[in-house]
C-alpha cells in the first residue's frame, strides 16, 4: 500500500521524464551554505524549499519536497543517507 501523494509525484515525474531526454540538474556549486540555509540566486532557502522551487521551474506541481531525500551526491547518496552515516560513525 503506497502513499497516494508520493505515487502521484512519481507518476508526474515519470510523465515529465518521458518528455525530455535528460533529467535537469541543479548546479549547487553556485549555492552557498549559510547556517541551516542555502543561498541560491541571491535568495535564502531551506534544502526542501530549494528542491521544491527548482522542481517547479521544471514543470513539477508538487508543493512540498523533502530536500534531504531529494539532493544526491555524484555517487548517488542522498543528504539523508550522509546524515545517517555520520550519526552511526559517532
Amino acid at each position: 500500500m503506497g502513499d497516494p501523494e508520493l505515487d502521484a509525484l512519481l507518476a508526474e515525474s515519470m510523465e515529465l521524464a518521458a518528455k525530455r531526454s535528460k533529467a535537469p540538474k541543479a548546479d549547487l556549486q553556485s549555492a552557498l551554505v549559510s547556517g541551516s540555509s542555502l543561498i541560491f540566486d541571491n535568495k535564502r532557502y531551506s534544502m526542501s524549499n530549494l528542491a521544491t522551487e527548482l522542481l517547479q521551474r521544471e514543470g513539477f506541481t508538487s508543493k512540498a519536497v523533502r530536500g534531504p531525500t531529494h539532493w544526491v551526491t555524484e555517487d548517488g547518496k542522498t543528504v539523508k543517507q550522509l546524515w545517517e552515516g555520520s550519526e552511526s560513525a559517532r
